[in-house]
């Protein structure tokens, strides 16, 4: 089995396939990637058996239809190190790969492609199309609020949800801050007894969407079913078991509507929350926030005692003289993620978290709950 392909054609759909193999080790057969030809076409295949992902690149020259594996940081590794702008050999027999460029020469040992484990699926109950630069900005603006390792498995990944409107929201949380993506963009063929189609999406599915569709001008084919999801486009597939469990119900986090707000420079509170954070550590990331007539002032102090201030000028607002203890990190990572000029933080009390947007109303919603200083 043979066939010659471009350094450049292969290297981006090798390094996002080679991304979702196993890096451990803890199964052989997972540190491998599948590379399938069929038609006159390559297919790679890299999987961890919780994700799935699947590139497929057009070859102007193959012999035979057939399969094998390869180690998968090896070869993209190879591919690598090669000069740009040259053609790339590969030639498998008798288990062995013979990988050609110039007058480079690697043999690589591979394992029965037979063995290669795929995640199984079955009909989708669901299947809608959206566009890719929608989809990226959903995950985007909700992302960073996934838990990490949590004991509460289902807090490690995003929640996926189709109404029966055609509305998409995604949402995560860690249990102290809450993000909320939302977008009507699709047709939905809920029957009426079905008010939506909720999936949980691990972490690492999550972060393999923000990676791969950047571009964001095609239009994207949502597999929604129990057991998995899976996105397909013109040159990838990307299929994820998903999270078993019960996510919780995110509209009895989101705060009462409250006509106490204000509005506020965004860049201006993120310059003056990064300039605190300087005197914070990874244990201490408190401050105290206090609403004053046309002023927010922010105020954090460590166990050191050493002090930080920072004043940020407040556009408009319906109410003040309020103080509130936050978490720096879940603000600037609020902050960070809405993209406008001007935010507005809706609160009502010390002890109710507070909910940060955008002035305009588009974008993501973002619940941060408060701390004890």
């Amino acid at each position: 089995m043979k066939f010659i392909v471009s350094r450049e054609a292969l290297l981006k759909p090798l390094a996002l396939v080679a991304g979702v193999a196993e890096k451990r080790h803890t199964l052989p057969i997972l540190s491998q990637i599948l590379i399938t030809l069929k038609n006159q076409t390559c297919i790679l295949t890299g999987t961890d058996s919780e994700v799935e992902l699947t590139a497929r690149l057009a070859l102007e020259h193959a012999t035979e239809d057939g399969c094998f594996t390869a180690p998968a940081r090896k070869l993209l590794d190879i591919c690598r190190a090669l000069p740009e702008g040259n053609d790339i050999e590969f030639t498998h027999e008798n288990q062995r790969l013979t990988v050609k460029s110039g007058k480079a020469r690697f043999n690589l040992s591979t394992l029965p492609a037979h063995e290669f484990p795929h995640i199984e699926t079955t009909e989708a109950d669901q299947q809608i199309q959206v566009n890719a630069a929608q989809l990226q900005a959903l995950f985007k603006q909700t992302h960073f609020a996934m838990a990490l390792q949590d004991v509460r498995y289902f807090l490690n990944g995003a929640l996926f949800e189709l109404s029966q409107s055609g509305e998409i929201k995604v949402v995560a949380t860690d249990g102290h801050r809450l993000a909320l993506s939302q977008h009507l963009s699709t047709t939905s063929n809920l029957s009426e007894g079905t008010p939506s189609i909720q999936s949980i999406i691990p972490r690492k599915a999550v972060m393999e969407i923000l990676r791969l569709f950047q571009e964001g001008d095609e239009t994207l084919t949502l597999h929604l079913a129990k057991q998995f999801f899976k996105i397909t486009s013109a040159d990838y597939t990307l299929i994820t078991k998903l999270i078993d469990g019960r996510y919780p119900d995110y509209r009895k986090v989101i705060p009462r509507p409250s006509e106490k707000f204000l509005t506020t420079d965004r860049e201006q509170l993120q310059q003056a929350l990064n300039c605190i954070a300087v005197v914070t550590s990874e244990k201490y990331r408190g401050a105290r926030v206090q609403i004053c007539p046309q002023t927010l002032k922010l105020v954090t102090k460590n166990p050191e005692q050493e002090e930080a201030e920072q004043e940020v000028a407040i556009h408009e607002q319906t109410a003040d003289n309020l103080e509130i203890g936050f978490n720096v990190s879940y603000l600037l990572e609020a902050l960070n993620a809405i993209d406008h000029t001007h935010v507005k933080i809706t609160f009502s009390d010390a002890d109710n978290g507070i909910i940060l947007e955008s002035t305009e109303g588009k974008g993501g919603r973002y619940v941060v709950m408060p701390m004890r200083l």
